[in-house]
């Protein structure tokens, strides 16, 4: 899962929850007081077709250090969003890793590679507009991005299909704790991942990832009782997966 930036106040999307059975419909909702746990995830499916050039970390890599999350946050609306670190909103969890900005580095790591890839997301705002600027950023390095705005019923069937290369969703934990989203993001397995259905439909699934150093982190973070090694465990999972993840 690639750059994410969070909801300051109510912007809760029904077109995704943390249970990973994303609803069908939009509903704008008012700004709130309260910080809300809501992400708007970028996903990289990694597939199994060789050609599909997600599949390396490098090209993924790049992908997280050519995008200006402030910058995005800055152009929706600065008292709506704000950049997020790692996987957590930082309603559930304060600290963490944030992702730099680097496109020099991200057009060594892509080298003289000029390809295309295809960005599903919802129709309306703020995804048209999040998908504008991701667009000119990525050119930025070399990327062409070709949009696809699909209503909510298509969008969520290619989704569980597992059928997009990018895709633009919103993404709510189901409790107030790390271990939600940290098992919404690293939560695989072999058997799942090969599966066309999965019950948990985790945001790890619908990108065909999984890292089993990465998932047994994540279990290992749930269970630790001290809140300082517990921290640790959650800051370590990030950097993985800013290193590697989808």
């Amino acid at each position: 899962d690639s750059r994410e930036f969070g909801c300051n106040t109510s912007c809760k999307d029904p077109t995704a929850s943390g249970t990973g059975k994303p609803r069908h419909q939009i509903q704008s909702q008012p700004p709130a007081s309260s910080p809300k746990a809501n992400l708007l995830v970028l996903c990289m499916n990694v597939g199994d077709d060789p050609k599909n050039q997600l599949r390396l970390p490098a090209v993924r890599q790049a992908i997280r250090l050519a995008i200006d999350v402030k910058s995005l946050a800055q152009d929706l609306d600065s008292r709506r969003w704000s950049p997020q670190p790692g996987f957590c909103p930082s309603v559930l969890r304060t600290g963490g890793n944030v992702p730099q900005l680097n496109r020099d580095r991200a057009r060594q790591l892509l080298g003289d590679a000029k390809f295309e890839l295809t960005l599903d997301h919802v129709s309306g705002t703020p995804r048209g507009r999040v998908v504008q600027i991701l667009t000119k950023q990525l050119a930025d390095v070399g990327i062409t991005l070709k949009s696809r705005a699909l209503n909510g019923r298509q969008f969520f069937a290619g989704l569980t299909a597992r059928q997009h290369q990018l895709a633009l969703l919103s993404w709510n934990a189901d409790y107030f704790d790390p271990h939600s989203n940290a098992h919404a993001f690293c939560a695989n397995s072999e058997i799942e991942n090969r599966n066309s259905v999965s019950e948990s439909r985790t945001l790890a699934w619908y990108c065909r990832w999984y890292d089993q150093v990465i998932a047994e982190g994540a279990n290992a973070a749930a269970i630790e009782a001290d809140d300082a090694e517990r921290k640790k465990k959650y800051d370590e999972i990030e950097k993985q997966l800013l290193d590697r993840g989808p």
